[in-house]
């Protein structure tokens, strides 16, 4: 949760190891105490795949029952099940009887109105590759939600920062903070003229207090937060963002849980499907692809009117009937021809109420191998080096080409294996409008404005098929430096070392506890909304 400074978007994103991009979404517990013993069972950790669960975790979550997890959308924005898997009713994640609480993720749903600036609809859930044998969370219906008093007491919990300053502190152990509830016009006034409190809606609400001192925060994000009634708890909301952390006139933002019920309804029924999957940089021709379609649900499912998306060609569709259990699959393909964005994917009917109407879509970037002059110059292991623009070569440096206002040139290298890759990096831009993004597999891990040099350590958590893209992306106007990026010296080692204690844990990439996607970069596009904000 927490750090939203979201009217500096883009500024955020220049410095994004410690602070995040947009709303910021970072969030800790701060003046919280530890809580007792297994005292949340479905307390919930996302951990990065492969890493342990302390030194993994990047955001919070909740067991909601069956295969379901509920968390936030800016936890998993742009992640694949394969890159995390879920942690249930463990209070130390350092402890040894963490592991045998972990679970895999299959897929990821999404709010289909989540907003990334804003960060409205802040909710998601997570299916489980299989089902859990751990206590569930009640959800607040929206008769308790609409008849609670302002000031009534709330818990929140969490494995986040615990100091409030630039400083990353966390513990292995969970801690919690109560907090009152907040009128949501005194919501929606916090903050300063750039704050995003004003754009509070019925999706989300705030508890704190008005001098700040206790709160979630940076790596708490995710998380629920506690309505205690009778010796129950149920789960009020979802810890989503924040004004940085225990800040005063600043309070935490939660998404309203009892605003979902029907979605979260629906979601939850047992059809399971992969919305979105970024497939990363393919070059033109025929591309095959084949959507999944599986039936946890109760009810043998009917499948009709299956119909192919933006260019898509259905080559074989075996999904009719769908018995409970079983699963089914779509194959299609898709002509690349477009150098850039070139998404497709297929639309389903079903008689399953709630999944009507499915849609899974697939995000794939059309791309040409590298120039060899530029290709020469990185060492490292890869099945592939591919980029949108012809980027040039100055001396041992790797150099982007002249771009227009609103353009972005991207290069990726494809199909390295697990470790770690470190390269040296040289900026020369417009100050907190033109951009040096790095994104691993798919995910924002560096970005860089203004001029300057640096060093990125880049670390790879998947076995095989890791990737790395480089990007220059310009805002709509103005220019400034030599308007240039530039990188060089790439080297590989095989070791992955993430350590919150050391300060390498990448868990918290953005500094907010979430993540930020790909699809940055078509935001960062159009910069000129962001002028202006100013």
């Amino acid at each position: 949760m927490k750090q939203t400074k979201l009217l500096s978007a883009v500024i955020g994103l220049a410095c994004l190891s410690s602070t995040s991009a947009f709303a910021d979404v970072s969030s800790r517990i701060i003046n919280g105490e530890q809580a007792a013993t297994d005292s949340w069972p479905f307390m919930t950790a996302l951990v990065f795949k492969d890493i342990d669960a302390y030194n993994g975790q990047f955001c919070g979550a909740s067991y909601i029952g069956k295969r379901y997890v509920l968390t936030a959308s800016h936890c998993v924005d742009a992640m694949s099940g394969k890159d995390f898997d879920v942690v249930i009713g463990t209070s130390n994640l350092a402890s040894t009887e963490a592991e045998s609480h972990r679970y895999s993720v299959k897929n990821i749903y999404m709010h289909a109105d989540y907003n990334r600036i804003r960060l409205n609809n802040d909710i998601a859930i997570l299916e489980l590759t299989e089902e859990p044998q751990e206590k569930q969370v009640s959800l607040v219906d929206r008769f308790t939600r609409t008849n609670l008093q302002n000031g009534q007491t709330l818990t929140v919990m969490g494995w986040g920062d615990q100091d409030a300053s630039d400083r990353y502190a966390s513990n292995s152990n969970l801690f919690q903070v109560n907090v009152p509830l907040v009128d949501q016009a005194i919501c929606q006034a916090a903050g300063d003229n750039n704050s995003n409190y004003g754009f509070i809606g019925d999706d989300a609400f705030c508890a704190g207090f008005p001098a700040g001192g206790k709160d979630s925060c940076q790596g708490d994000s995710g998380g629920p937060i506690i309505l205690e009634t009778n010796g129950s708890y149920e789960q009020l909301g979802i810890v989503s963002w924040g004004d940085g952390c225990a800040q005063a006139n600043a309070y935490g933002v939660y998404t309203n849980i009892s605003h979902f019920e029907s979605w979260i309804a629906d979601k939850t029924k047992g059809f399971s499907y992969r919305e979105n999957e970024y497939l990363g940089m393919r070059t033109p021709g025929e591309l095959t692809h084949t959507f999944e379609f599986a039936n946890y649900s109760d009810q043998v499912i009917t499948v009709s009117n299956v119909t192919p998306l933006k260019g898509a060609v259905i080559v074989n569709n075996g999904c009719n009937n769908i018995a409970v259990g079983e699963t089914c699959q779509i194959q299609v393909t898709k002509e690349i021809n477009l150098i850039g964005k070139d998404p497709f994917g297929v639309q389903i009917n079903t008689d399953l109420a709630g999944s009507e109407v499915v849609t899974s879509n697939v995000n794939v970037i059309g791309a040409r191998e590298l120039n060899q002059n530029a290709a020469s110059l990185i060492n490292i292991p890869n099945s592939e080096i591919l980029s949108t623009e012809a980027w040039r070569v100055e001396g041992s440096e790797i150099v982007s080409p002249s771009l227009s206002h609103a353009q972005i040139a991207r290069v990726s290298i494809q199909g390295i294996p697990r470790g770690t890759v470190s390269l040296d990096l040289n900026v020369s831009t417009e100050q907190n409008y033109d951009y040096m993004l790095i994104f691993v597999n798919g995910q924002l891990e560096y970005s860089k404005s203004g001029t300057g040099s640096d060093t990125a350590q880049l670390r790879l958590v998947r076995e095989t098929g890791n990737s790395i893209m480089i990007a220059y992306a310009k805002d709509e106007n103005g220019i400034g430096g030599q308007d240039k990026i530039k990188f060089s010296n790439l080297k590989y080692t095989n070791e992955v070392v993430i350590s919150k204690s050391s300060g390498t844990q990448v868990a918290k990439s953005g500094g907010g506890g979430g993540s930020f996607g790909w699809h940055w970069l078509l935001m960062l596009v159009g910069v000129g909304l962001l002028r202006k904000r100013h």
